[in-house]
């Protein structure tokens, strides 16, 4: 869906539904769960999608709970050969189309993807560590991320959702002080939401995000390293970023399929090719 402001959005959230893991999967779970040795990870709750739905000019999303583990052993290890060849795809996803979210047998928690511009067309993109439980030293969207749950227990509602989530990232995924932002000086758009196939259907949710802010300032809106370090000790080291670049957006392109080229500008502020 490709947001063009021609449906109000809601979410009506179920806090006490929660995600039951299908059989197969269960006895399967602890070898699924093995694949993931090399990668950081602790079980949390997570917020499920549970379906989608289109009526009176209001689109309604429907959430429910599910948890970090069984991310792992359904989306995360969808293409994972069990036996003979056989994979969790071939069982609950064989196409040629996506199954409905309500019958989905995937943990299937919200993604949320967005990019993140200073001023001159500058993208911030994250560097991800050797221990991510996906794109392991690859550079990502500038948030890359789940849908976490409201500060001090709000509700998940749309304009928790659709904006506030992303005031929250910023901070959670770019370390920048939100008690140093002036959030009258960012823009926040919802661009849509599609179904990410290899993840077997996982919703991803897209935005564009505009600081009003020019590289001399920004290095100004970043917590100090102490907090930084006291934050990642006290909240668990699951898909923390290694660093970020300041790249210029008008020089990326693609070199094959799998290698983006950009130039950055680095701390000492002059121009560096990136592969």
């Amino acid at each position: 869906y490709m947001n063009k402001g021609e449906y109000e959005l809601d979410v009506i959230d179920d806090e006490n539904k929660h995600f039951e893991l299908d059989d197969l999967i269960v006895n399967c779970f602890l070898d699924l769960y093995s694949i993931h040795g090399r990668s950081t990870k602790n079980n949390e709750d997570t917020i499920r999608l549970d379906s989608v739905r289109l009526c009176n000019g209001k689109m309604t999303f429907f959430t429910s709970r599910s948890n970090f583990f069984n991310h792992l052993v359904t989306n995360r290890a969808i293409d994972y050969k069990l036996i003979d060849n056989l994979r969790l795809r071939d069982i609950y996803e064989y196409g040629p189309y996506l199954k409905s979210l309500e019958n989905s047998k995937f943990s299937n928690h919200i993604g949320i993807n967005a990019l993140v511009f200073l001023k001159g067309n500058i993208l911030l993109i994250p560097k991800r560590k050797g221990d991510f439980t996906i794109s392991k030293l690859c550079v990502t969207s500038s948030i890359a991320t789940r849908l976490q749950f409201p500060k001090n227990g709000g509700k998940i509602d749309s304009e928790f959702m659709f904006h506030q989530n992303i005031i929250d990232s910023l901070q959670t995924r770019l370390k920048i002080d939100l008690n140093k932002l002036d959030e009258s000086r960012v823009s926040v758009e919802f661009l849509g939401v599609g179904q990410n196939i290899y993840e077997g259907g996982k919703l991803q949710a897209y935005f564009a995000v505009q600081l009003d802010y020019d590289m001399s300032e920004y290095p100004l809106l970043l917590e100090d390293y102490e907090t930084i370090k006291m934050k990642s000790q006290k909240e668990g080291t699951i898909d923390r970023d290694g660093r970020i670049y300041l790249a210029c957006f008008d020089s990326m392109k693609f070199v094959s399929n799998e290698l983006i080229e950009f130039e950055y500008v680095n701390e000492v502020i002059y121009k560096q090719e990136k592969k």
